[in-house]
């Protein structure tokens, strides 16, 4: 059976939640620790919340591998324009409004799934008053949010983005899913390095597309770590999540089975946040994260399979066997 996900459940990952905005309020801890808190228990929650099935999601194709990042390209290029266009006042307004309604969704969906034992597959017309409740009190905090300007709700509603993009993002394959994480890494250098647009859309935009977190000590500007640094090497640890879980023998996702791979790209990630903090204080410049986190990632991953003598059946796994199977185990 699946594991329960009643109140209990519930409070602990809302406090959880809470908690990784929370902390940023202290600011006798550094930045860069601050920075770690949040994004690994993210991506750790979000390849948890991956195994579940959710037949809103899709598995993606190869094709959607490499599309994403030219949508990625396409929409910076357009809020680009639109500031050029309109102001960066106006444009901040659109865009706040637009975020206000899709993140109350990302809200919802994060809440359904840690309050509700049942899955979050009602229609949005037809949910039952829990349901409503919460999307209820997920527009009120996302409202909060484009009102009051807040970086404690600033950084949950964009864990919550980050969250959703890890479960829904589900790619199949090994091969296409880090193809997709370089491209992003080219689509990045190139925007930090050789055109301006990204750094503007950053310093424009004021919604929760990026963690806030405060300086070490009470003055300073507010540091930032974009969401796509945690969302894009997530789905690639959410993937090696669902590898382990597929081979293993555990009839819940609870189980204590091996996850060998899980934590390779786990340690991997670590490793290339770690490369960030260092390059970023060595040659005191702002550098494109996935730099260096995509490659740890990719890396940890590729050794461990290397090491275990598994390189082929790592990349000739697909994730609709793993779908198939977190199907059956929550029918039984």
């Amino acid at each position: 059976m699946e594991p329960t996900r009643g109140p209990f459940t519930g409070f602990f990952y809302v406090v959880l939640l809470w908690a990784m905005g929370l902390h940023s309020m202290l600011a006798i801890i550094p930045t860069f620790l601050h920075m770690g808190i949040d994004i690994f228990a993210c991506v750790y929650i979000g390849a948890y919340h991956s195994l579940y099935s959710d037949p809103l999601r899709k598995p993606w194709v190869v094709r959607d591998c490499w599309r994403y990042p030219l949508y990625a390209t396409l929409t910076l290029l357009g809020v680009y324009l639109l500031i050029l266009a309109f102001g960066k006042d106006i444009a901040n307004k659109v865009l706040t409004i637009y975020l206000c309604f899709i993140g109350t969704f990302a809200v919802k969906d994060w809440l359904i799934f840690v309050f509700s034992k049942e899955k979050s597959q009602c229609g949005y017309f037809r949910a039952p008053t829990s349901h409503i409740v919460l999307f209820v009190l997920s527009a009120l905090l996302c409202i909060f949010n484009a009102v009051v300007q807040d970086w404690v709700s600033n950084n949950v509603i964009s864990l919550c983005f980050a969250l959703y993009a890890i479960k829904y993002v589900h790619c199949r394959r090994f091969a296409p899913t880090t193809l997709m994480l370089v491209l992003y890494v080219l689509y990045d250098v190139f925007f930090v390095f050789f055109s301006g647009a990204m750094a503007e859309v950053a310093n424009t935009v004021t919604g929760p597309v990026k963690l806030l977190l405060p300086p070490l000590g009470s003055r300073g500007r507010l540091a930032f770590i974009g969401l796509g640094d945690i969302m894009i090497p997530g789905v690639l640890i959410a993937l090696c999540l669902r590898f382990d879980f597929s081979r293993s023998t555990a009839k819940t996702k609870g189980s204590n089975y091996p996850r060998p791979y899980f934590k390779a790209a786990m340690w991997g990630y670590v490793a290339g946040f770690l490369m960030t903090i260092v390059a970023n204080f060595v040659l005191r410049r702002s550098l494109p994260a996935l730099l260096w986190l995509v490659p740890g990632t990719v890396a940890g991953v590729g050794l461990a399979a290397i090491r275990r003598g598994e390189l082929g059946v790592l990349l000739q796994f697909d994730g609709a066997d793993a779908e198939d199977k977190a199907q059956d185990t929550e029918k039984t």
